[in-house]
């Protein structure tokens, strides 16, 4: 039994324990992040958290009375702040018992994640039972997303004074004492004996007494157990803060951590409206504009430096042909030093060519060009270039920017009219007809999405090779 395939059978005795992954579920999920950070967490559609790229994660499960609740026993709902902030929410609920979890990005470049499980009694009867929040070594993120092999090793955790320390200096202040907390590593070692992992301990309610594990393998787990008594409209809040880097959370002793976190979301929701906000567009249906601005959002929070970025962990690098799109939404939604921050920068890998690179690699400070140099060709990003450029230029009428610009849209025009001249020579115009459909379009490149093989011609290099032209005439 390889390691997937003991996951997959220990989540199939509760499939609700473990990432959706493990059961063949795609899992929904959506970001936290701060816009100054270049690190985002991840909230998944059941509230499991992944804070770091590849990382662990955090999942909650309740015990109701002598019943455990997981996902599949509850009704999960998720929104966002005030429905279109990149604040998410998301809410259990079982018979009586309502469980919200608030989630959270805080503290600029050096974030931490945030969050806050709120408990409540919304029936008459008293309510007694225990909130779990498991420490997987397992990402939210699948392998079939480019998530790798789904896992995420952790080979040390101990558990000490409200905080848990996991070795790559990596940890989660339980900011809300736990009534009990439990490790337990060693469950998975090819060929040797097969031992339940912590949600296993869980489904039959006999934890370790251990608070620290170490697992050469990276197969240590933990749990915080939060235990609830709950009369008549009673709540209970539990908080927790995961630094994103090498700096302990906002959070610190003393504090009143109630107080503290209201004014954090109270101070990003207002940053947040102040943003989203900037255009006002009136429509019947608010899910459409709720839509609209919690992507305007998710564009500056996926940003890194002045790079647009289409995600962050996939897609955690700068393209110019996402670039340009996001550049026209923020445009359109009244965001310009952003668009111009981003044109002059990517516009800076020009090569001497006049080639406009397709795709910067911002966590390869050291070569951000390696995917080009080791032989990646795509022809679409001179067209998308020059649209971007253009399309600023009829934002703000700023001619000192075009004229700026003149020389690298002039020298990007003059690479595509390079590539064109290879397909109009006589072999294309008086050749085979495979060749003559050929004759007048670009060269093949790998422009094209989830095709395999290649190169090819690609329509889209032509079409914004087109649009190049258009708009450098113009």
């Amino acid at each position: 039994m390889d390691l997937t395939k003991y996951y997959e059978a220990a989540a199939r005795k509760k499939p609700g324990c473990y990432p959706q992954w493990l059961s063949g579920e795609q899992p929904f999920w959506t970001l936290v992040g701060s816009e100054e950070d270049e690190r985002e967490g991840l909230v998944c559609e059941d509230g499991t958290i992944e804070a770091h790229k590849r990382g662990f994660t955090i999942q909650p499960v309740l015990r109701v009375g002598d019943q455990l609740v997981t996902r599949d026993e509850a009704c999960v709902e998720q929104t966002l702040e005030h429905g279109c902030l990149p604040l998410p929410v998301v809410e259990w609920t079982r018979g009586k018992l309502e469980l919200r979890e608030e989630v959270l990005a805080y503290g600029g470049k050096a974030s931490s994640v945030y969050a806050r499980f709120i408990l409540k009694n919304a029936g008459e009867d008293l309510l007694k039972g225990h909130l779990y929040l498991i420490v997987h070594p397992m990402q939210v993120y699948p392998p079939w997303q480019g998530g790798h092999d789904g896992f995420s090793p952790i080979r040390n955790l101990k558990y000490e004074e409200g905080v848990v320390r996991l070795d790559g200096g990596r940890s989660i202040f339980l900011v809300t004492r736990p009534d009990v907390f439990a490790a337990k590593g060693g469950t998975y070692r090819a060929g040797g004996p097969v031992e339940r992992d912590i949600a296993g301990d869980i489904i039959l309610d006999r934890l370790p007494s251990q608070t620290a594990a170490e697992d050469e393998n990276g197969r240590v787990s933990g749990v915080a157990v939060y235990n609830f008594d709950l009369g008549a409209g009673e709540t209970k809040d539990v908080y927790l803060a995961i630094p994103l880097h090498e700096h302990e959370p906002e959070w610190t002793a003393g504090q009143d951590v109630r107080v503290r976190y209201k004014a954090m979301r109270r101070e990003l929701v207002d940053r947040w409206e102040s943003k989203v906000n900037r255009v006002e567009v009136r429509i019947s249906d608010s899910a459409v504009t709720d839509t609209l601005k919690a992507n305007i959002a998710y564009n500056l929070v996926t940003r890194d430096g002045v790079g647009f970025q289409p995600g962050s962990r996939s897609y955690d690098k700068s393209w110019m042909r996402d670039g340009a799109v996001q550049a026209l939404a923020l445009l359109k939604m009244g965001f310009r030093e952003e668009v111009r921050q981003f044109i002059e920068w990517i516009g800076g890998f020009q090569q001497e060519s006049g080639e406009i690179s397709p795709v910067i690699d911002t966590k390869r400070a050291d070569d951000p060009l390696w995917e080009e140099k080791a032989g990646l060709c795509e022809y679409d990003s001179q067209g998308q270039f020059v649209h971007a450029v253009w399309q600023y230029f009829l934002f703000t009428r700023d001619r000192q920017f075009l004229e700026g610009q003149f020389g690298r849209v002039e020298k990007a025009l003059n690479f595509l009219k390079a590539l064109r001249a290879k397909r109009c020579a006589s072999e294309y115009h008086d050749g085979p007809p495979e060749n003559r459909a050929c004759y007048g379009i670009l060269p093949e490149s790998r422009s094209y999405e989830s095709a395999a093989g290649g190169p090819f011609h690609t329509y889209w290099d032509d079409f914004w090779a087109l649009a190049a032209w258009k708009y450098g005439k113009a």
